[in-house]
């Protein structure tokens, strides 16, 4: 009988330490975020129009950045052939006008 006993108190252990501890949540109201009234509203919001005026500025340059790197590049894909008459050409045109 102390066998079973000793066997079944093991057993029990062995589950109680096993076993998934179980979570209670309790759920509180949300808590609402503090709003600003009057002047600080107003300033928040022309900052954010500042902010999109300053994004679609940026935009823009970036565009025109990006079209004179083209230029730029393309410019090279060109053969060194032509580029030498090319520079001849404007070399002869100089050395013609004096």
């Amino acid at each position: 009988m102390k066998k079973i006993f000793a066997l079944l108190l093991v057993i029990g252990l062995t589950l109680a330490v096993v076993a998934e501890e179980k979570v209670v949540e309790t759920s509180y109201p949300p808590k609402e975020e503090p709003k600003l009234k009057g002047w600080g509203g107003k300033f928040f919001d022309a900052l954010d129009g500042e902010v999109d005026k300053t994004k679609e500025y940026q935009k823009k340059q970036w565009e025109k950045m990006k079209k004179q790197f083209e230029k730029l590049f393309n410019s090279f894909d060109r053969d060194w052939e032509e580029i030498d008459k090319e520079i001849e050409e404007k070399e002869n045109e100089t050395k013609e006008e004096k």
